[in-house]
């Protein structure tokens, strides 16, 4: 449901009417919504945290409010009725949309229309810088706010860790990318990320035989070659549930990696990292290691889309039905497909969703390797290593504008 149509607004007006004939004393003209700045949050973080000091499991420590997040004091506003503060919405934006990190009113002033008023204030401040719409978490034991959110237009698209994803969206187009949790991808892999506002891991799907979700390929001695982490799982089980076999392949990996890339350029940048997540993580199942080692990168190619899990979505169906409903569940216009899917993937189902079916088509450009002529295809760590991040994120960037 878009902020800025007339449904939208006259819900947001029907729940302020209510909280007025409940309680009249909130008006729209006592209210005022002041830029919430870095300066405002070190100043007045105790009496902050102090409204929401009734609920134990909003707890933050000033650290939290002053995380810097990108567009954070453009979009987080003070709120206050005849100059007293009675409330704050920290924001940021993140995948084209308004990311509502916390939404407090004082006890005092709950229930009295203010909420509504709030939501108002943000659908001005999307609307001006251009964004899709708002996502914010709350507790899934928070029925009250779970209910006070729907009623103004959001609906519950993901739950993770006992907490409810929430979405209302405000454009027409809404681009949704959709893969496997796959172990250090390739480049296309990452760029698909980059021109998604959505991206989706299929965690649940089955893990597949000879596919890219235990192994990917580096550049040993001049050629492509595998590197694999062995399975302890069945094929045609749920990624989700299946785990590298038990063995010290870890050590083998980094040896492999210091050994072939250890005097790469940027080798030093991301290797310790690398090392780290590979061996804290290497006795999870496959989609929580990939996914650890996908955010990682995802953050030093500055990626910034909405990340979210399938086996948290509640979405059934098989193969294309599926991912059209996964893409729909989110809002998504576009669905962005690898030039693989062309293979196997229906337009009509996408359209039976009003859902764009478009193809990433990357085409890696050649770069430095360690090889006298350019391997295609290779893991997403023979680019690190060899050109590193920020060479990376300017070719994503010019591949976008020249789509």
């Amino acid at each position: 449901m878009a902020l800025n149509t007339p449904r939208h607004l006259h819900c947001i007006v029907r729940s302020i009417k209510e909280g007025l004939l409940l309680n009249n004393v909130v008006h729209s003209n006592s209210i005022s919504f002041d830029v919430l700045t870095e300066h405002k949050v070190a100043t007045l973080w105790p009496k902050l945290e102090a409204l929401s000091s009734d609920e134990s499991w909003m707890g933050w420590s000033e650290e939290h409010y002053l995380k810097p997040l990108p567009q954070k004091w453009e979009l987080s506003r003070l709120i206050s009725v005849d100059s007293e503060l009675v409330g704050f919405c920290l924001c940021s934006a993140k995948g084209g949309f308004l990311w509502v990190h916390r939404l407090v009113v004082d006890k005092d002033w709950r229930g009295r229309g203010l909420g509504a008023l709030v939501l108002q204030e943000l659908s001005r401040a999307i609307t001006r810088e251009g964004l899709l719409g708002i996502i914010l978490k709350t507790p899934e034991v928070n029925l009250p706010a779970r209910s006070f959110y729907k009623k103004n237009g959001f609906h519950e698209i993901s739950t993770e860790n006992g907490l409810v994803v929430m979405m209302l969206t405000s454009s027409s187009d809404i681009r949704v990318g959709i893969h496997q949790p796959n172990y250090l991808p390739w480049l296309g892999y990452f760029y698909k990320m980059s021109i998604s506002n959505v991206f989706i891991f299929l965690d649940d799907a089955d893990f597949p035989k000879g596919g890219y979700v235990n192994r990917n390929k580096i550049c040993i001695n001049e050629e492509a070659s595998w590197l694999t982490v062995p399975s302890g799982g069945k094929y045609k089980t749920p990624i989700v549930d299946v785990y590298p076999a038990v063995g010290d392949w870890v050590s083998k990996h980094l040896r492999t990696l210091e050994v072939v890339y250890g005097r790469s350029p940027f080798f030093a940048d991301y290797y310790p990292d690398i090392a780290a997540i590979l061996s804290k993580n290497c006795s999870m199942n496959f989609a929580d290691l990939n996914i650890s080692l996908i955010k990682y990168i995802a953050a030093q190619l500055e990626i910034d889309c909405i990340l979210l899990r399938s086996s948290e979505m509640d979405v059934a169906g098989l193969s294309d039905v599926r991912l059209a409903s996964l893409v729909a569940k989110v809002g998504g216009t576009t669905y962005i497909s690898g030039a693989g899917g062309a293979n196997y993937q229906s337009d009509a189902i996408y359209e039976q969703h009003d859902i764009d079916l478009v193809y990433s088509n990357f085409s890696p450009s050649p770069y430095l390797q360690n090889s006298s002529s350019f391997i295609a295809g290779l893991g997403v760590l023979d680019a690190l290593f060899n050109i590193g991040a920020k060479e990376v994120t300017a070719s994503f960037k010019q591949m976008a504008l020249d789509r």
